[in-house]
Order: C-alpha cells, then structure tokens, then sequence
C-alpha cells in the first residue's frame, strides 16, 4: 500500500516536499494508511470567518472516502494541522467556529474510529498545555 497526500490547496511543490519529508520518518506505506489535510479549511473557518460549507465539505469528503472503503489500506488519517488553531482564547478567533470543528471531528471519530486518525502538532510548549486544560 502506498501513503498517500490528499489536499487540493497545496501546490506540487509543496507536496512533493510533505513527501520527502514522510519518507524519512517511519515508513508510513507499510501501513496503508491516506493522509487528508484539512488545516487550510479550519484555519480560514476559524480564524477569518469562512464559510461553514466549505469545511462540512471538506469533512464530508473524509466521511465518504470512509463508507465508499475508498481507502483501502488500514485507514485515513486527518491532519488538523497547528493546535493553536482550536485556542478559543485568541483575537480573531470564533469560540463558536472552534466548537463546531471539534464537534464535527468528533463525530467523524464516533463513526469511523476504527479506521480514522486526527492528527495535529503543539508548535510551542504553551500550546500544548492550553490544549490539555
């Protein structure tokens, strides 16, 4: 099976880039295992106001490639991207928007848990500890 990088918004380059960098971490394509990047869509969600459309979309797309066994390998994993992101205690940020991130990824969760990862990165140590608050 091969890791493979779903996410539309990005580039080649930038990628190509991803991949090069997963390649020297454990070797993900062993495990069969789809990444699906949806940091972009939450960050404008919850930081600029987007549209809720957009990331219901977004998060449905994750839901079908689940019920449609698209991924054949082992699962899907979710990138969230940057924790800080789901601070509600920020300027400019939706306390509302953050909870309704949370709950729909929960929800993806409750359905799909056996095959379905959320993964996101503390880019400071202050991060990390608000989010476990």
């Amino acid at each position: 099976m091969e890791f493979e990088i779903i996410n539309e918004n990005d580039d080649k380059e930038t990628e190509q880039d991803k991949r090069r960098h997963l390649k020297g971490k454990k070797n993900w394509r062993g495990f069969g295992l789809r990444l699906v990047c949806v940091e972009k869509e939450i960050s404008e969600f919850v930081e600029k106001g987007g549209s809720k459309e957009m990331i219901d979309l977004k998060l449905k797309e994750v839901s079908d490639l689940m019920e449609h066994c698209y991924c054949s390998g082992t699962g899907i994993v979710v990138n969230f991207g940057d924790l800080k992101v789901l601070i509600g205690d920020r300027d400019g940020v939706s306390i509302d928007a953050v909870n309704y991130v949370v709950s729909q990824l929960s929800n993806l969760v409750e359905v799909h848990g056996e095959k379905l990862w959320l993964i996101g990165a503390a880019g400071s140590y202050e991060t990390y500890l608000k989010i476990l608050a």
